[in-house]
């Protein structure tokens, strides 16, 4: 047996050299595993079987990769076969366990998606070797990549992720990445998997190039057939797929990661009742108002979506070190405060100024899409459009670069005549953290109104707040803590950051407290920090949070908003609405004209008032998960009229979306 083994009968370097690389998987797993102890508190129970496998498979690839003799044909040829099989069970085998969660057939489904993608590649590069690996380097590399961002953002990897790619590479070096001990051993195993397969490596048709590719080509056309069979209708119905928009991690769980992510595409699906001549009669009933020609002064109006801004009371009582909010708090004259009710949490911030711009709602649309990568591809009518009608200059800026989540692109789309973002920022600009301070981004926001000549409508978005939240940074130290939590880095930087939006805001409303125009300024936060700060919170307020229950899980989807003007109004805004309803309420406050949507909207809050991604709330006051509105002729309606808009553009009728002449 021994003799069988690489063992160099006398020292030389390249056989020395040789020996050392049979060494190298196993190093690797047992670094992979020393690296995640610090994060790992107990390690007990199932998890130690998974440690002791770590350890067999760093032991065995040394073995393996010492071994000189080919393995036994059938041994090879079995490992090959099901090299696929375990790929999709160590994707799975990151988050759960998919035997117990998922049932045979669409366990079998699955498998039939990683099998023709390993046959494909097979035929194409005609080698098992190559075939098996890529299969399984996909496979560990889309689990993984999923389960870190569902840790950031609550759901997993969805298709529309592979577009916000450069977005997330902008802003992933401020995130820890802490390993777990089941991601070890899917590294192990993949790795051993691996090099299984170039021990058993079989080439095929070896010389029949044409013979090969056409194989290749029949198994690709194979694979993209079962890809659009599993998208379709009759797949779901008949392996009774779990096609939920509520629940987007538990869709993925039942339905295994492949099926799930196809399952996903379809996002294009229309109303059971759309018709348009039902958006006529509609339309007919809620004229849009005409831009009037009086000379009354129109307010300045300033719009602050305020990065990851939010008062965590929500989710219980908590003490600080020192007041949070003492300015905003102190608020009264000429002010409206109250909760915005978002479709977000921890990221996809976009989403949240769509439903503010557009008056249409995430909760019509399956969960986890970016709004401006899938549907903002031609020009919309927003509330840019609107101010348009209305003499305005219209600028949308962001503290950060212009390509982030294809705003460069979207805001001329929506009406946008001028887009200021990090690039139009003086390089030497304020940066606590990583980020453009809300102070410097409000100095920028002074500055254009100085230069206007003509009523301003500003929306701006800060970055200061924004994820993660590791404790301290080199130009920044936590100085405000939670009672209780004063250990907890991550509580810390997010309360203190919250203190210092307080400070900022307090600068911009003293500065248009001096200025003569009549000027409205709204600030609101797109959505609560990720589970970092938010689980911490829970914990100590001892607050519970039932996934399924759209009650308690909303809670983790209220931001505050503020609106205030710096001459004698009475505003009357609900104290919760959601973000499609909150630019109907801001133009009714302004006393400016409306559109046929927006006497829509604000008709439909009294019955609504709260539709997003996660609930609606009826008038009642019971809240209701958002999957249930389809039940609903009312939000049928409101379906109906957000699908002639976004996506029946052809036929969009534009009078009842914007003013008329």
């Amino acid at each position: 047996m021994f003799k069988k083994m690489f063992l160099p009968d006398k020292f030389s370097f390249p056989a020395l050299l040789k020996l050392l690389c049979c060494f190298i998987p196993a190093l690797l797993m047992e670094l992979a595993y020393r690296f995640t102890l610090p994060y790992v508190y107990v390690i007990e129970g199932g998890e130690r079987k998974l440690v002791l496998l770590v350890h067999a498979a760093a032991l065995i690839s040394v073995l393996l990769a010492m071994y000189r003799p080919r393995l036994p044909r059938l041994l090879r040829w079995l490992s090959i076969a099901a090299a696929p099989g375990i790929a999709f069970f160590l994707l799975e085998y990151v988050t759960h366990f998919a035997i117990r969660d998922i049932s045979i057939p669409v366990i079998i489904l699955n498998l039939a998606l990683y099998y023709l993608l390993c046959l494909f590649l097979f035929f194409l590069l005609g080698s098992s070797a190559w075939a098996v690996a890529l299969t399984t380097v996909f496979s560990v590399g889309l689990g993984i990549a999923s389960y870190f961002v569902t840790q950031f953002r609550g759901m997993p990897l969805l298709p529309w992720d592979i577009a916000s790619f450069s977005t997330a590479m902008g802003v992933v070096s401020n995130y820890d990445f802490l390993p777990t001990i089941r991601i070890v051993f899917v590294l192990s195993i993949g790795l051993f998997q691996i090099l299984l397969g170039i021990k058993c490596n079989e080439r095929i048709l070896k010389g029949r190039a044409l013979l090969r590719l056409g194989a290749a080509a029949a198994s690709c056309a194979l694979l993209a057939g079962c890809c659009f069979y599993v998208r379709s209708d009759h797949c779901v119905k008949s392996f009774s797929l779990v096609n939920s928009n509520s629940n987007i991690s538990g869709m993925y769980t039942k339905n295994g990661f492949a099926v799930a992510f196809l399952v996903s595409t379809n996002y294009n699906q229309k109303p059971e009742n759309y018709s348009l001549d039902m958006v006529d009669d509609i339309s007919s009933r809620y004229p849009s108002d005409p831009v009037s020609g009086t000379g009354e002064e129109r307010p300045n109006v300033i719009v602050i979506m305020n990065e990851s801004y939010s008062d965590l009371r929500v989710l219980g009582d908590f003490e600080t070190s020192e007041p949070i909010f003492p300015f905003i708090d102190s608020l009264e004259e000429n002010t409206a405060k109250g909760w915005a009710h978002v479709s977000v949490l921890g990221g996809n911030t976009p989403n949240s100024e769509f439903e503010f711009l557009t008056g249409l709602t995430m909760g019509f649309l399956p969960q986890g899409v970016i709004a401006y990568q899938q549907y903002v591809t031609t020009p919309i009518p927003s509330l840019a459009t609107q101010f348009n009608a209305l003499g305005y200059r219209t600028v949308g800026s962001h503290a950060f670069w212009g390509g982030s989540w294809n705003r460069d692109r979207v805001y001329p789309l929506l009406g946008f005549q001028e887009t200021y973002f990090k690039e139009s920022f003086p390089e030497d600009a304020e940066t606590l953290r990583l980020w453009i301070t809300d102070s410097e981004m409000y100095k920028e926001v002074e500055k254009i109104y100085e230069e206007s000549d003509q009523p301003l409508f500003l929306f701006g978005i800060s970055m200061m707040n924004h994820g993660g939240y590791h404790g301290s940074t080199e130009n920044f130290d936590p100085y405000v803590s939670v009672k209780g939590l004063e250990d907890n880095g991550s509580v810390s930087e997010y309360i203190t950051l919250m203190r210092e939006t307080d400070k900022d805001f307090q600068e911009l409303i003293e500065y248009f407290s001096n200025t003569d125009e009549k000027t409205i300024i709204l600030l609101f936060g797109d959505h609560q920090p990720n589970d970092d700060v938010g689980a911490p919170i829970l914990e100590l307020t001892g607050t519970q949070l039932d996934a399924d229950d759209p009650a308690q899980k909303s809670r983790r989807y209220i931001t505050p908003y503020v609106l205030w003007a710096n001459y004698d109004v009475d505003f009357d805004l609900p104290e919760d609405l959601s973000l499609n309803y909150l630019a109907a309420e801001l133009m009714k406050a302004c006393g400016l004209e409306l559109t046929g949507a927006q006497k829509y909207l604000l008709e439909l809050e009294e019955s609504y008032p709260v539709i997003s991604s996660q609930c609606y709330w009826d008038e009642e006051g019971k809240i209701h998960p958002i999957s249930d509105y389809a039940q609903d002729e009312r939000l049928l309606e409101y379906a109906s009229l957000q699908y002639n808009c976004l996506i029946d553009a052809r036929n969009r009728r534009d009078e009842f979306w914007s003013l008329t002449d």
